[in-house]
């Protein structure tokens, strides 16, 4: 009962507000007080990583942890560790569409929902970087009928991805309110990442919608989040994207695909 509680608060830990490198050291504490050495504080750490560049070690990380789970006949724990976030991270988008459509099988066969409409909005999110707007916004709806209302993240992903689709097909209004939103469910979470994200694709929303003001004004908050929470790469697009804004590059013009490299 005592690794089953520590595994639960792993996952509240590296969510939460803790910076990453304390996350990283609290993985370490906590896998020296279970035996036998157990695997998901690796996976956790695979999941921290990327968030300050190291991508070939979580690449190493989450490859190790998996054949653990692969040798033990875990299929759930390999479905949701894709390593889909560390794909994104690094702007490997085409990477991220594959490893987040896997998980999405595997799940499907085993009839699981819950988890899947979340990696279905990880799908959804890897064709919007790719520019294939029309497929991320079917996966993004399929999503949301599958999640349920209280599945803060679901609910947070599939609104953000829905409404920079609306906003590229010049649907400003649906954009608009989606936008709010997707803003009420990120102020109602203790997540900096998650609410990073949503702040910077509110911004394009709001940029693309012609509001430069509120476009620039959340992008600082995109900002403020990722320093909050340590993510030291999710500053660069929060920056460039505030950047561009402010220089008055036209909203068009602004590539989602590029790496954050």
């Amino acid at each position: 009962m005592a690794n089953q509680c520590r595994r639960w608060s792993m996952s509240a830990i590296i969510f939460g507000p803790m910076p990453v490198p304390e996350v990283l050291a609290w993985l370490d504490q906590q896998a020296a007080q279970i035996e036998p050495e157990p695997i998901w504080p690796g996976c956790y750490r695979a999941r921290m990583l990327p968030l300050i560049g190291c991508f070939e070690q979580a690449r190493a990380k989450l490859t190790a942890n998996v054949e653990r789970m692969i040798d033990r006949g875990d299929r759930l724990g390999v479905a949701l560790n894709s390593g889909w976030a560390i794909e994104s991270e690094a702007g490997e988008y085409a990477a991220a569409e594959a490893v987040a459509r896997e998980s999405c099988d595997l799940l499907e066969e085993m009839g699981e929902r819950s988890y899947w409409s979340t990696h279905a909005c990880e799908v959804a999110f890897a064709l919007y970087h790719l520019g294939r707007y029309g497929e991320a916004k079917e996966w993004a709806g399929r999503a949301l009928e599958a999640g349920a209302r209280d599945d803060a993240v679901t609910q947070l992903m599939g609104r953000e991805v829905l409404a920079k689709v609306a906003a590229r097909h010049a649907q400003f209004d649906r954009a608009r309110a989606l936008a709010g939103e997707t803003i009420a469910i990120a102020d109602g979470i203790d997540c900096p990442e998650a609410q990073g994200y949503a702040a910077l694709d509110v911004a394009e929303v709001f940029w693309l919608a012609g509001d430069d003001a509120e476009a620039g004004r959340q992008a600082a908050r995109a900002g403020e989040f990722f320093r909050r929470k340590g993510a030291t790469v999710a500053t660069v697009p929060a920056g460039r994207l505030a950047e561009a804004i402010a220089r008055g590059v036209a909203a068009h013009e602004y590539d989602p695909a590029s790496p954050v490299q």
